[in-house]
């Protein structure tokens, strides 16, 4: 199962997908307790800036050459920070202000002060044909994205304001990014939709 972002089919499907690589595999020997320590650098792959979930399997193999098996699914988070967005409205008017309120959190809820940048893009998208090795054709989606405001706030532990106004009618995002003390980058999007004079499309 996979998720289709295009406008026509957002939601998950079934089309088939190229599973993620393992991210480590090896081999060991347990000490006297029974325990073995292992450590591998987690890549996320294809998988967006978020939070990705990782699963951990083993499988131990006695003298008698009988096996047991176990495994174990955590999360590793991107950033040791979240950024925050609230929306007064969902829906504005095209040329009205449309609040935003940006706070950033750490892992376990408590609010922390960063500096958070603030984009607001419109996003267009757009079809494109490609033709594969065997010579058919299949029309492919992709969007366009361009920024229309930008602003930078520094929380604290009550919501800042953001505020931005689109220009016309459309469908835009509010792209919000901080970097935790280890530089690591933390990112949170929301939607925007502008109707107004002209023609749009949700």
């Amino acid at each position: 199962m996979d998720y289709d972002e295009s406008p026509r089919r957002r939601g998950y499907s079934y089309r088939s997908r190229a599973p993620e690589p393992n991210a480590a595999e090896g081999t060991g020997r347990l000490d006297e307790k029974g325990n073995l320590a292992v450590s591998a650098k987690l890549e996320r792959g294809t998988i967006e800036k978020g939070p990705g979930s990782f699963t951990l399997e083993a499988s131990v193999v006695d003298q008698n050459r009988q096996s047991v098996s176990g495994r174990s699914t955590f999360v590793v988070h991107p950033a040791s920070l979240y950024v925050g967005l609230r929306s007064a409205k969902a829906v504005v008017r095209e040329k009205e202000k449309a609040p935003i309120d940006v706070i950033a959190a750490a892992i376990d809820g408590s609010s922390v002060s960063a500096k958070v940048d603030i984009a607001v893009v419109e996003q267009k998208w757009k079809t494109k044909a490609e033709q594969a090795p065997d010579g058919t054709w299949s029309t492919k989606w992709e969007a366009v994205e361009t920024e229309i405001a930008r602003c930078s706030v520094t929380t604290a532990n009550d919501p800042k304001p953001c505020d931005v106004t689109p220009p016309r009618a459309g469908y835009f995002l509010v792209r919000a990014t901080a970097n935790d003390p280890e530089g690591r980058t933390a990112t949170t999007v929301i939607d925007l939709y502008v109707y107004g004079t002209g023609q749009v499309s949700w």
